[in-house]
């Protein structure tokens, strides 16, 4: 009897962790048991959001901004993006996996669900947000961040020892390109480009 009351209040526990607390509540309590889930609020990027050089982003171009190794598990909660003068523009950032040759080529594919809602933006300096909605990322995987302006999106970046690429015949604003292979990537001088993504 004690066994079956036992086996009753679980999952009565699991099933308020999947409906009142919300299914990334639930994988989110799983990854913990298991090590290396996400505490909230980690950051990956380049956060260093003063002493910028500007840059124009166009509608035909895609920004790749380095890479960086997930230390954590979890879901992506926003990416953070600064902005550069006082027109009105706008950006999405995505998140692509590297296939482990650290170039962008057609073994990185764009993770599910990590493109960001529609970052805007007519203050200068502001640091702009968007948020993601299902973005899973995992512990010790190598990502690409990407900006994609929406008509020019002036951002800001220091020098900085990066790999970072553009392409400036690829538009992934409106349809996002389901890997890196379909752009032809060129090489930026030691472009560190101040953008971020923060952990839920």
């Amino acid at each position: 009897m004690k066994r079956i009351l036992f086996i009753a209040l679980g999952l009565v526990f699991l099933a308020s962790l999947c409906f009142a607390g919300g299914v990334q509540d639930a994988v989110r309590a799983v990854i913990a048991k298991k090590g290396g889930a996400c505490g909230g609020g980690e950051t990956y990027g380049y956060s260093n959001f003063s002493g910028a050089i500007a840059a124009n982003l166009s509608d035909a171009s895609t920004q790749l901004v380095g890479m960086y190794t997930n230390t954590c598990t979890g879901y992506v909660a926003k990416a953070k993006l600064r902005h550069i003068g006082t027109d009105s523009q706008t950006a999405k950032v995505l998140i692509y996996l590297d296939d482990g040759d650290n170039v962008p080529d057609a073994g990185d594919s764009l993770v599910t669900n990590c493109v960001s809602a529609t970052i805007s933006s007519n203050t200068d300096a502001e640091i702009a947000e968007g948020a993601f909605t299902g973005c899973s990322i995992t512990k010790d995987s190598v990502y690409w961040l990407a900006i994609a302006p929406g008509t020019v999106w002036r951002a800001a970046y220091v020098a900085g020892d990066v790999k970072s690429h553009y392409d400036d015949t690829c538009e992934s604003f409106d349809t996002q390109e389901s890997n890196l292979g379909v752009c032809g990537w060129l090489a930026d001088a030691n472009r560190k480009f101040l953008v971020q993504i923060v952990m839920d």
